[in-house]
């Protein structure tokens, strides 16, 4: 690793992007972003539509799915314009032959990575916590790389991390996140 940012730009924002332009509630914008949701808005059919829950009520209407995604392509494109521009500051632009790694929950949405290929004209791929908990752990996913990171190196280091997932339990302010974590994992 040669740089390392983090852009205050994830899906919490495109989740809320979503819930304000059509004027859904926060829960309903998320699970559209979900299931219907892609930062390639040109690569959904115009006549695809879904169906939007009014907020603070039971009426629904339909939508173009083209709008949806419009609306999350929009932060998307914020989102590579600060990589973009982290990447200029890092100076390192010359030597990034091999890319960018994305982590975060937002980082799984449909489309980003390839936009993110197609804008930087470099490689992207997700990020996973492959250091830190096994492939095919629960675990093992983009969304929980910053929280098992922290884990691993505020002191929960040791030989076994990579057979238990975690290592020796954390002392002080750490076990409490540490009984957190294990009790999902359970």
């Amino acid at each position: 690793i040669w740089h390392s940012e983090v852009l205050p730009i994830g899906g919490n924002l495109v989740t809320r992007d979503i819930a304000v332009g059509l004027r859904a509630a926060l829960d309903d914008a998320e699970q559209l972003k979900i299931k219907y949701g892609s930062a390639l808005p040109d690569e959904v059919p115009q006549e695809e539509v879904v169906e939007v829950r009014v907020v603070g009520s039971s009426l629904k209407r339909m939508i173009s799915r083209k709008i949806l995604c419009q609306i999350i392509a929009a932060r998307c494109d914020q989102l590579v314009d600060g990589i973009l521009q982290a990447i200029r500051h890092s100076r390192l632009d010359p030597q990034l032959f091999t890319g960018v790694v994305v982590t975060g929950g937002g980082a799984e949405l449909r489309g980003l990575i390839e936009k993110l290929r197609r804008q930087l004209c470099l490689p992207a791929r997700l990020g996973y916590p492959v250091n830190v908990v096994p492939m095919g752990h629960p675990f093992c996913k983009p969304m929980y790389c910053t929280v098992l990171g922290l884990l691993r190196y505020s002191g929960v280091r040791n030989e076994n991390i990579y057979k238990t997932g975690f290592g020796n339990k954390p002392k002080g302010r750490l076990n409490r996140l540490y009984r957190w974590t294990i009790g999902k994992m359970s």
